[in-house]
């Protein structure tokens, strides 16, 4: 804004030199004649005053704003400022767009080969050859990046892991009647109140009340919210 208002009062102070200069041309033309009687050429009063309101104009503007070199150096330098700022912007969004894709696809991952159903972790993945000596094969056409593991040194939270990292599920539980008089199960039952255990990563509330839900509700909570009923007990 400094500059622009500098170059504003230069380009005013021009104008004005234009309109003296084509003021002198014309006195000029018409003293011409006069010039052979005249000892000199006259001038109308007040044109040296305002060539010298002129000429202090100028030196008042040079000293105050520099030369061109500097303001230019100055915008120079404020120009990288922007781009560098501009760069770093790019960089940070660029950072979270790439945590945000990597949020997403481990969601998802854990979707598919972890969730949508209980899992039997006992023995291996899903058409991985089990060894005799607890060693998990895969098959010929999988295109994870794991290789052969050990089933039985791993927990059922390591399997899982195993699982959606290396892209290799567990079979589902056989499907049994739920019982929904109780709490999601490995949630715990506080006098009605249902709290889930430090391990859930759900998307809904880890506290719930389920006394006003009907089975079909519960039913649906459960599909969205990543957590299921125990298995109802006949005996």
């Amino acid at each position: 804004m400094v500059h622009s208002r500098f170059w504003l009062q230069v380009f005013s102070v021009y104008l004005n030199m234009v309109r003296v200069t084509t003021t002198l041309l014309v006195l000029c033309s018409m003293y011409r004649s006069v010039w052979s009687i005249d000892s000199g050429p006259t001038f109308p009063n007040g044109v040296a005053a305002l060539v010298a309101d002129m000429r202090d104009r100028l030196t008042s503007a040079s000293v105050e704003h520099g030369d061109d070199a500097e303001a230019i150096a100055h915008l120079k330098s404020e120009g990288l400022a922007a781009i560098a700022e501009d760069l770093a912007y790019e960089q940070q969004s660029n950072l979270l767009a790439t945590a945000a894709f990597a949020m997403v696809q481990t969601r998802v991952l854990k979707a598919e080969y972890v969730g949508g159903c209980p899992r039997d972790m006992n023995g291996c993945p899903s058409l991985w050859a089990d060894q005799s000596n607890g060693l998990c094969e895969p098959p010929d056409d999988y295109e994870g990046l794991c290789v052969a593991f050990n089933a039985r040194g791993f927990s059922v939270a390591e399997k899982e892991q195993f699982a959606w990292k290396c892209r290799a599920s567990w079979p589902c539980v056989p499907s049994c009647k739920l019982d929904f008089e109780t709490c999601p199960d490995s949630w715990e039952n506080l006098n009605g109140l249902c709290l889930a255990p430090s391990s859930y990563d759900g998307v809904c509330s880890p506290a719930m009340m389920f006394s006003s839900f009907t089975r079909q509700q519960k039913a649906e909570w459960a599909a969205m919210c990543s957590a299921r009923w125990p298995c109802a007990s006949f005996e």
